[in-house]
């Protein structure tokens, strides 16, 4: 399933294909659940954690990734131990980590109780931990997770010689290259009916 493959680029870091997987649900019809928006957001947090076991700039070592990622700032005032379920919440809706103390550079939206600018839903954190089950028919909001993997994708990019936007393009299309071969009509209608089935069968047996 997509999530699966989701799973593998986000545990390999690799950025730049979780995003054209994100894509692929809407090109084949299919609806991101509550596992999609866990894979994305808790792989990224544990990269977080990972990341502040190293030394950052400020103790003498290396930009890390996660220096990118939340900004030097955040990063510099955060520690391992840091990091806890709540910040999925924060992480899921501003994509970055709020600091006491630190204005964030980059947070991208502000609290919305359960709303985000798209057309749909943003999963709740009690949702997200598994406290709540969420209605079948709830149409989740993909762009809060779509920012994130931009974010991640180029807090990974060294010396861009471009914008942000066309760097991100680039990334995004030389991953798709390499994921989606070219495929003609019929086939991703034969695809898509090979999904449709698959769902009708996993309902029967629900």
């Amino acid at each position: 399933t997509l999530n699966v493959a989701m799973r593998t680029f986000m545990d390999l870091s690799d950025y730049s294909a979780a995003f054209v997987a994100l894509h692929a649900y809407t090109a084949l019809k299919l609806k991101p659940d509550i596992k999609t928006f866990r894979v994305v957001v808790v792989t990224l947090l544990s990269q977080v954690r990972a990341d502040l076991y190293m030394r950052g700039p400020e103790e003498g070592g290396n930009v890390r990734w996660v220096d990118q990622f939340l900004g030097p700032e955040v990063a510099a005032r955060l520690k391992p131990s840091d990091i806890c379920d709540d910040m999925i919440d924060h992480l899921l809706r501003s994509g970055t980590i709020f600091v006491p103390g630190v204005t964030p550079q980059d947070s991208e939206e502000k609290e919305t109780g359960g709303k985000s600018k798209g057309k749909g839903k943003v999963p709740t954190l009690p949702i997200m931990l598994g406290e709540i089950e969420p209605s079948k028919n709830t149409k989740w909001d993909t762009a809060p997770l779509e920012r994130l993997l931009r974010k991640a994708m180029l807090a990974r990019m060294e010396d861009i010689e471009c914008s942000e936007d066309e760097a991100v393009f680039a990334a995004v299309k030389e991953a798709q290259a390499e994921m989606l071969p070219k495929v003609g009509p019929k086939m991703l209608e034969a695809l898509e009916k090979l999904l449709e089935k698959q769902t009708q069968e996993k309902e029967g047996d629900a």
